[in-house]
């Protein structure tokens, strides 16, 4: 569980790669998210959770592909010109509460 964590982004990939890796990392130059790429997971829970990018950029914030029963509450996300994108991409993911 990640919870009251505040997290700046400056190089997406050298900072996200400390907390959550998809299974063959090395064969991707870039994830799918500038925060957090969750993968494969069964019962994972992010709370009041602040995620910060210090510039625009065309990914989500949070990615989850093939995650279940999963809880986002209290998440929230600075990013500059980010306008009505998507925060939290859900692929492939079943009972995801946001």
């Amino acid at each position: 569980m990640r919870r009251n964590n505040l997290l700046t982004f400056i190089a997406s990939l050298a900072l996200v790669t400390s907390f959550i890796m998809p299974a063959n990392a090395a064969k991707h130059k870039e994830l799918p998210a500038w925060g957090f790429y969750v993968r494969h997971v069964d019962g994972v829970t992010f709370k009041n959770v602040k995620l910060t990018a210090l510039k625009k950029d065309y990914r989500p914030a949070i990615v989850l592909d093939d995650v279940h029963n999963g809880a986002f509450t209290k998440i929230k996300v600075v990013e500059p010109s980010a306008g009505k994108k998507e925060k939290i991409h859900v692929y492939k993911s079943t009972k995801i509460k946001k």
